[in-house]
């Protein structure tokens, strides 16, 4: 067979897999519906890490309907940690589409496939190759990565000319009988072997047919996305305990952290001897029914887009003194010492037990703060204990 047959290519591939393939629990009983999870999951997100999240979620949501019936809360508090919530609400949404326009089956054909919730070119092709054994290339960032460098191809990551190219190539090499195989044989090697800045070559089986390999400039291939800039945005977070009940909103439907919950905070940092004034004017916690303020350790999350520079406070009320069920949260655009656009929104600011706000859906960006939560919950069961 010549060496510039691309079935030799695929050969070299499958037969690399057969011997390498990870051990990954979505591979050991393959249905449409675990791929879809699993390839929702893989998106933006490790394998190392899905794999407990992916096991929860299958043994709570074992198939459609269970997930269909279930609210979105629980969807979202499952997936807390992973990031990218908007990938659960559509796992949400989409087992909605598939209960009500196709009897709770996902369908085997692409057309219907990318018209539910969240299912692109991508998904639609990982299900079809891998649950429905379908000629279908699944081209993620490391489809993209491996098949640049392998021809040397002259493309941008991102751009519809690297799509467009990448699936005639695969189309081109991908075998009939083990198109899903395939797919995920190319995954490994991207996430293995044909890392973005460090590929170990000589542990690659495409080496020797590789052409940015033969050229000395794997790294070169595929060529750079211009950087975005990253925007930072400080904010002052307020851990606020009433006794055993502590604050937290929900941030709205829409935009970023969609539905999850947060402490309650203000666009700024706000220096220490001027909480108690930022807590009235904000939040209408009086001087008086404050018991005690100390700062917390600053931390920072990067999104996308975005990073957010994190000072925080632990706030401790007076609860014979305050209504806590009458406080309202008021999120405004504000640079310390300025409002930009006050009342942007308003959101209720609601006090929780400790015990069941722990429980609640927060994003990654407020791990550290979440923590203090897990800390209160100790502190308070090892008080009972002594008493």
């Amino acid at each position: 067979m010549a060496k510039t047959d691309l079935s030799y290519y695929s050969q070299l591939i499958l037969d690399w897999y057969d011997e390498n393939a990870r051990d990954l629990p979505w591979r050991k009983y393959r249905t449409p519906y675990s791929t879809w999870i699993s390839e929702v999951m893989l998106q933006q997100t490790q394998a190392i890490t899905v794999i407990p999240y992916y096991e929860k979620f299958m043994r709570d949501f074992p198939d459609i309907k269970a997930l269909s019936e279930a609210g979105i809360d629980d969807v979202l508090s499952h997936w807390a940690g992973l990031g990218y919530y908007s990938r659960a609400k559509n796992l949400k949404k989409g087992a909605d589409y598939f209960t009500q326009l196709h009897n709770g089956m996902i369908p085997d054909n692409k057309s219907d496939l990318i018209k539910a919730p969240g299912i692109g070119q991508y998904i639609a092709g990982a299900i079809l190759s891998m649950a429905f054994n379908q000629p279908e290339p699944a081209v993620d960032g490391n489809l993209i990565r491996v098949i640049a460098r392998l021809f040397a191809l002259m493309i941008v990551p991102g751009s519809s000319e690297a799509l467009r190219t990448v699936q005639a190539k695969l189309r081109e090499m991908m075998p009939c009988d083990r198109p899903g195989d395939f797919n995920e044989a190319l995954m490994d090697i991207g996430a293995m072997i044909c890392t973005p800045k460090s590929p170990t070559c000589d542990h690659c089986p495409l080496s020797q047919v590789c052409h940015s390999h033969q050229l000395g400039k794997e790294t070169d291939f595929p060529l750079k996305k211009t950087a975005t800039k990253v925007r930072i945005e400080e904010r002052t977070i307020f851990i606020i305990f009433s006794e055993n009940r502590i604050a937290v909103r929900r941030r709205p439907d829409h935009g970023l952290l969609g539905r999850l919950y947060e402490f309650p905070s203000i666009i700024g940092h706000c220096p220490e001897e001027s909480c108690t004034d930022t807590l009235e004017r904000h939040f209408g916690i009086q001087r008086e029914h404050i018991l005690s303020i100390r700062a917390l350790e600053n931390d920072s999350f990067k999104f996308s887009h975005l990073i957010w520079d994190m000072k925080a406070f632990q706030v401790d009320l007076n609860s014979s003194l305050i209504n806590t069920e009458i406080l309202s949260l008021r999120e405004t655009e504000y640079s310390y010492g300025t409002e930009l656009h006050p009342d942007i929104h308003q959101a209720p600011l609601q006090f929780y037990e400790i015990e069941n706000a722990a429980g609640l859906a927060f994003p990654t960006a407020l791990k550290t703060y979440k923590d203090y939560l897990f800390q209160a919950i100790t502190e308070q069961k090892q008080s009972h204990a002594s008493h």
